[in-house]
């Protein structure tokens, strides 16, 4: 269980590293400017709301799903 949290935690640090390139990338190619800046909010706005949500889906299912498997693990994948 606790590699997976791992891989999980790094899949998530690896997406939040390439968004940061991508966006350095995009800046370097148009320069910087109120667009862009306009842009980078819009798309920062979603990612904020999906990084919440997966924060406290990750707190509160993990541990309920960690204690389901030890108590009953046939029935814990339902």
């Amino acid at each position: 269980m606790f590699k997976k949290g791992i891989v999980v935690t790094g899949i998530f640090i690896a997406s939040t590293v390439l968004q940061l390139i991508s966006q350095i990338i995009i800046t370097r190619v148009f320069g910087a400017s109120f667009e862009l800046d306009v842009f980078l909010a819009a798309v920062a706005i979603p990612a904020i709301v999906v990084t919440v949500i997966y924060g406290t889906f990750n707190d509160a299912f993990l541990p309920l799903f960690g204690e389901k498997k030890t108590n009953d693990p046939e029935h814990a994948d339902q």
